[in-house]
């Protein structure tokens, strides 16, 4: 994983920790939000239902 990569904590360091908890409900909150929003913008745009098809060598 890359060192800006945001990870929930474990759920035994939660228990005992409130703020590890609220990092843990707030960053799963905002992983619903991003999904939700792309699940919109694919209902607007259907592009995003279908493969894209492009040569690796020149995606970045």
């Amino acid at each position: 994983l890359i060192s800006a990569m945001m990870k929930p904590f474990p759920e035994s360091q939660t228990q005992a920790n409130v703020e590890k908890a609220l990092y843990n409900y707030r960053l799963c909150r905002a992983r619903r939000t991003s999904e939700n929003a792309f699940g919109i913008l694919c209902q607007y745009f259907r592009v995003f239902f279908t493969p894209i098809a492009r040569k690796i060598e020149t995606v970045r």
